[in-house]
């Protein structure tokens, strides 16, 4: 578990992504950058960070647990709907209690659904764009879920055809946002050539 945060540390401080370390499963470390620089601005230093991380992994578990309980109540019974949020809340990927790609990826993933399929019976240009967002998040954190956008488009679909247009331009909105945020700084750290 400590590999998610070493290399994030790593890139706190100066190892810089796609240059000096090759994975791509680097930029999930980078949506972890900000919160171990707030930790590290927080506290003064870094102890306690692993346990500040598995809490950020509850928060985010739980977070996605409820998401799917209300989406579920809206289309199932209650006890359906408390099976769902259970699960999720339960469901640690491979046993890790940490915020990784697994994880991260997962639970965006889950979010992402809980905000886009009720689109079809609710559409609202919020409600794409956090749907957007947690798309972005999921992709970034875990780079072969972009292979869901399909669905995404599909949830989109479905909404009342004179608010497609309004969903799709806030299922794209949210997504560029995380997008352009981890873009822009790898673009700083690396510069513009450095990202060729």
């Amino acid at each position: 578990e400590s590999y998610y945060l070493a290399k994030t540390y790593a890139m706190l401080m100066g190892v810089r992504p796609l240059a000096d370390i090759s994975a791509l499963t680097q930029i999930s470390n980078i949506l972890l950058l900000p919160l171990m620089w707030l930790y590290r601005l927080v506290t003064g230093g870094l102890d306690g960070v692993y346990l500040a991380s598995r809490v950020a992994a509850v928060l985010l578990q739980t977070c996605a647990a409820l998401a799917v309980w209300r989406w579920l109540r809206q289309i199932t019974g209650e006890w359906a709907a408390l099976a769902g949020g259970l699960l999720c809340q339960l469901f640690i990927p491979l046993n890790l209690t940490a915020l990784s790609y697994n994880s991260m990826g997962l639970f965006f993933i889950l979010l992402f659904f809980a905000c886009a399929e009720p689109l079809a019976r609710r559409a609202g240009f919020w409600r794409a764009f956090g749907a957007g967002v947690c798309f972005a998040l999921a992709a970034a954190a875990y780079p072969p879920l972009v292979v869901t956008a399909p669905v995404a488009l599909v949830l989109v679909w479905r909404t009342e055809r004179s608010c497609r247009l309004l969903a799709l331009g806030g299922l794209c909105a949210g997504g560029a946002v995380p997008a352009a945020v981890v873009l822009g700084w790898l673009t700083a750290r690396l510069g513009p050539a450095g990202l060729l």
